[in-house]
């Protein structure tokens, strides 16, 4: 429905708005008291605190937060928006251990993803890179499992 185009494009599409190329981005943010910190942020070498569960129509995407942002849009969103921008982990059907003693306990939210892969932003089926930080649903917690080939992380979240 909206669209926005850079200053110097070309040809922009009719009918959109000029983005406005101003963006305040933060240190970190609280998500029900817990401190979400950006990679791009992070002092740390771990991606710890920026793991996040993200819904986004009506489906659960998890990965990293690269950055957090404010930005207004004039002629599109009325007032100024806390943004998120992530890289979302792409998911395994499976387990790494017989019988699945997880499945008994669903609100642990267990989950599987490739080692150190993400989605392409531009790939189909993606979510998209940057939403509204209130997309965020909880942080998550993430290990690494070396005893499965491929070798993979598994999360579960750390909903209150």
């Amino acid at each position: 429905p909206y669209s926005v185009h850079y200053a110097l494009e070309a040809n922009p599409h009719p009918g959109s708005s000029q983005l406005n190329d101003f963006a305040l981005y933060y240190q970190f943010a609280l998500l029900d008291g817990c401190r979400i910190t950006p990679l791009a942020r992070s002092t740390r070498e771990s991606a710890g605190s920026s793991l996040a569960k993200v819904k986004y129509m009506d489906e659960s995407f998890y990965g990293e937060v690269i950055n957090i942002f404010s930005h207004m849009q004039p002629e599109i969103a009325n007032g100024t928006w806390l943004l998120a921008e992530l890289r979302y982990m792409i998911e395994l059907p499976l387990m790494p251990v017989e019988d699945d003693p997880w499945s008994e306990f669903p609100e642990l939210d267990i989950m599987c993803f490739k080692l150190n892969e993400y989605w392409k932003p531009s790939e189909e089926g993606a979510p998209p890179t940057v939403l509204p930080f209130d997309q965020i649903t909880s942080q998550i917690a993430r290990g690494i499992i070396k005893t499965t080939n491929p070798e993979l992380w598994i999360t579960t979240t750390l909903d209150r």
